[in-house]
């Protein structure tokens, strides 16, 4: 019955430390808001983006997920190039939809046409979202320049 106690209490300090720990984790990921003629942007340290890139090439899924949506949600083009190398290369097919859809916030012409190439060479499933985030970010691409 101690020993029960003992090791309750122990994972009770051991859940609040790993809840500070990933508290603390997630303020430390906050990027200033700059204003551009476009709308707001985000502005990121060096370090955030380079952290932000190793987490996207990283073996653990959980954490390329989570990065490559952030790269996505804050529109971080400086990982532009490592989300298309990794397209080309990713055989689970919701990563590649994820990273189809983070290009598609970047919103840049390499991103589009790294898109534009799921449409032919992955999967079925991949061809048709991959075709319908290109006709929507290709719609879009034209609005902006007309």
């Amino acid at each position: 019955m101690k020993t029960c106690k003992v090791l309750v209490k122990r994972l009770s300090i051991t859940g609040l430390a790993a809840v500070l720990f990933l508290s603390s984790a997630a303020l430390a990921w906050d990027p200033g808001k700059v204003q551009s003629q476009s709308g707001t942007k985000y502005k990121f340290t060096v370090n955030q983006i380079e952290q932000l890139k190793e987490g996207i090439k990283s073996e653990n899924a959980g954490l390329r997920k989570s990065c490559i949506w952030y790269a996505g949600v804050y529109e971080v083009e400086e990982t532009e190039e490592l989300l298309i190398e990794q397209l080309e290369s990713e055989k689970d097919p919701s990563v590649s939809i994820l990273i189809a859809m983070a290009l598609f916030k970047i919103g840049n012409d390499k991103g589009l046409d790294a898109i534009g190439q799921l449409s032919v060479s992955h999967s079925p499933e991949i061809k048709i979202i991959g075709a319908a985030v290109y006709d929507q970010l290709a719609d879009e691409l034209n609005k902006n320049n007309n």
